[in-house]
């Protein structure tokens, strides 16, 4: 797999970018899977840190469905995609999602 400079892999620069539809994201995720395990990125970020920190809702489940383990990862920062999806506001119905995806049980909720 090729990466640019800062260690991002085409999965990670489509869910930084806001321009890339689903469609395109939805064929990364499903064309390269190994992607979806791969945090080499600057602040050790997986696929769905960018995806919950982004804003990218529609990616959510199907980065989900392929990675459910993604969940549980913590990035550099000591944050897994569900801090990140706290800390940037995302609605109650995403952190539900995570919580239920990950079969998890949080502080406070």
């Amino acid at each position: 797999m090729t990466h640019d400079k800062n260690g991002n892999l085409p999965i990670h620069a489509a869910l930084n970018a806001r321009r890339p539809s689903l469609p395109l994201r939805q064929a990364l995720i499903e064309g390269c899977p190994a992607s979806l395990k791969k945090c080499e990125t600057e602040g050790g970020n997986l696929p769905l840190h960018l995806a919950c920190t982004n804003g990218i809702t529609a990616a959510i489940p199907l980065l989900l469905e392929k990675y459910p383990d993604s969940i549980q990862v913590a990035n550099l920062a000591d944050d897994t995609p569900y801090a990140c999806t706290e800390e940037f506001g995302l609605s109650e119905a995403i952190l539900d999602q995570l919580k239920y995806e990950g079969d998890i049980e949080y502080p406070n909720g």
